[in-house]
């Protein structure tokens, strides 16, 4: 009797075939090194005749990390919670590090985090939230930069520091009342492995984890939706939202950041959304807002705030990297400690802004320096245009 062989038979299964996010994970783990040397390069290749401008950005990179990481480690944070206190502090005009914050959250919020995110956990973005959140905010952007727009820099201080102090107080409510979700979601390193390996069914429940720093218990009464699809909605929340994020769009285009952490409180006081859920989506809205401030920012540099090129060039190494780090530190961290993280933030924004106000020499913006473009807005009114011949 012949013996059955599976080669002859058909026996043995091809594996299976990759799947579109298996192919984008493997061409992502190599291609973002290959992209961090290019930008490392890239500043200075581009300055090469004057490459003291690159070298007076060494924090550049620094302030890149840490404000890319915090985000894209689930913290409610955009970049210009940190740009904002550390540009001013260094006597940069408050438009142009507020141009400066767009700039740099186009690429950081909009494009670096949401990669690593998708790579790492697709699940964690809230389904529908762009088509709810996209409109209104824009409205509130146009308002705020031509209807409504504000000049003076020491408003915009204000502006900032009022909002962060209302998030401050908000935030550490809900961590001290457990009021906020904080549970650690369940790993996705399985699912990413079955991508690789041609299955395409990733789980997006959440669960709780147990290990030896996992948070003291809590009593959940959150409750996510049961089934995957867009984010469950009424007529009256849509009509909040819309309130809520028209004047988070005019706090946009003063100050560079607002509509994430508005969205953050929507979305966990409103909905009940996990707090990592809710960060990494919210950052990701204020990244395309920031894309559409860029344009006006760059097409209206003297006006509505220059970008510091070489300094923005000099950061984007950082952004990038702590773009690659974030998820990890969500993951090492969990979500509480992140937002503990945020909550200090926050605390030491709000403690800068006042000693600010107070004039305490090192905190106070005294005759801050624009752009090179724009220096003649330092000194004198814009030159006149010549005589006609």
């Amino acid at each position: 009797m012949a013996l059955s062989s599976p080669l002859v038979d058909g026996a043995e299964e091809a594996p299976a075939p990759m799947t579109m996010h298996g192919a984008f994970c493997k061409f992502w783990t190599i291609f973002k090194w290959i992209l961090l040397i290019v930008l490392i390069v890239l500043p200075f290749a581009i300055y090469h005749d004057d490459v003291d401008q690159v070298l007076d950005s060494w924090y550049a990179p620094i302030m890149g990390f840490v404000a890319c990481a915090l985000p894209s480690s689930g913290a409610p944070i955009a970049g210009g919670i940190v740009f904002l206190p550390i540009l001013t502090i260094r006597n940069i005009c408050t438009h142009d590090a507020v141009a400066f914050a767009c700039v740099v959250q186009a690429f950081g919020c909009a494009v670096f985090a949401p990669i690593n995110w998708i790579v790492k956990d697709p699940s964690v973005f809230v389904p529908g939230l762009f088509r709810i959140t996209i409109p209104p905010t824009m409205v509130g952007l146009f308002l705020g930069y031509y209807p409504l727009y504000v000049e003076d820099n020491t408003i915009i201080d204000y502006i900032f520091t009022g909002f962060c102090t209302l998030l401050f107080i908000y935030t550490t409510h809900g961590l001290v009342q457990n009021k906020l979700n904080v549970k650690v979601r369940a790993s996705m390193d399985n699912a990413i492995r079955a991508s690789l390996n041609g299955f395409e069914d990733f789980p997006s429940n959440e669960t709780d984890t147990k290990d030896s720093e996992a948070p003291a218990p809590q009593v959940d009464t959150f409750k996510e939706p049961e089934k995957v699809g867009l984010l469950p909605i009424s007529w009256k929340d849509l009509a909040f939202y819309w309130a809520c994020c028209i004047p988070a769009g005019v706090l946009t285009s003063y100050i560079g950041i607002s509509i994430e952490k508005v969205l953050f409180v929507l979305l966990t006081w409103l909905n009940g959304i996990h707090v990592q859920k809710a960060s990494v989506s919210s950052i990701v809205i204020v990244g395309v807002m920031s894309a559409f401030a860029s344009i006006v920012h760059l097409a209206q540099p003297c006006e509505k705030g220059a970008v510091p090129f070489p300094l923005f060039l000099a950061c984007l190494p950082g952004i990038l990297l702590g773009s690659i780090c974030g998820p990890h530190i969500a993951r090492i961290a969990g979500p509480r400690n992140i937002i503990i993280v945020f909550a200090a933030f926050l605390a030491l924004d709000v403690l800068k802004s006042v000693l600010g106000f107070a004039d305490v020499p090192g905190f106070a913006e005294d005759n801050c320096i624009h752009t090179p473009q724009c220096s003649y807005l330092d000194d004198s009114p814009p030159p006149s245009p010549p005589p006609l011949p």
